[in-house]
């Protein structure tokens, strides 16, 4: 709702500021000085990358919302709250594809990553733990293992060590927290989501959702 009120006051104000034709200094202004403004705008570099970065609202940031939760504050990854930050698969059958393919669409996306040290084994047996989970609940969730010859998306999401990050629609990070304590995951379901009592639809290939 915040973040709502903020985008609606700043609409209202440059539809006004438009729409004014009772000023004549508001029509001289946007008649001589807002071709100039976004001239320099387009022609600066930082200024067209904040330009950019303010328009598309990409300085939006949950991080003290109820809405979301992390388990594990010392982490160096992107914290609970902070857009999923974006990268490209360097291996598994998604190789060469950019980490946002997965995360289209209406759904909640759970990236488990492995960590440095390689280890197929714990890999599934937390898969099937998680898979288990999240069946209780009656939110779609697609799993998506991330390998650990995936270097740099492991890099950039701080998971030296096996971590999950669960990235809500709207590409933030609702929940993230170690794949070896799933004690926080299980708190942040149960707060958000009601419980599933129907029978859980599996999805083909990688992916595996639990829907009601």
């Amino acid at each position: 709702m915040p973040f709502a009120r903020a985008i609606l006051n700043g609409s209202d104000r440059g539809f006004s500021l438009v729409g004014d034709v009772s000023n004549p200094l508001a029509q001289r202004l946007k008649v001589l000085a807002a071709p100039l403004l976004f001239r320099v705008v387009s022609e600066v570099p930082i200024l067209r990358k904040w330009g950019f970065w303010f328009i598309s609202q990409l300085w939006t940031s949950y991080r003290e919302s109820p809405a979301v939760l992390q388990s594990d504050p010392v982490n160096r990854g992107p914290k609970a709250g902070y857009r999923a930050p974006y990268g490209f698969f360097e291996a598994s059958p998604e190789s060469g594809n950019s980490l946002f393919e997965l995360l289209r669409g209406p759904d909640h996306h759970l990236l488990i990553f492995e960590g440095e040290r390689s280890d197929p084994i714990r890999l599934n047996v937390a898969r099937e733990e998680i898979e288990s989970l999240l069946n209780r609940y009656a939110v779609p969730i697609s799993i998506h293992p991330v390998t650990t010859e995936n270097k740099q998306l492991h890099k950039r999401y701080g998971a030296k060590q096996g971590r999950l990050f669960l990235v809500r629609p709207d590409g933030h990070i609702a929940y993230s927290g170690k794949t070896s304590d799933l004690v926080g995951l299980k708190m942040y379901l149960a707060r958000m989501f009601v419980e599933n009592h129907n029978e859980p639809v599996v999805t083909k290939g990688a992916e595996r959702s639990a829907r009601a």
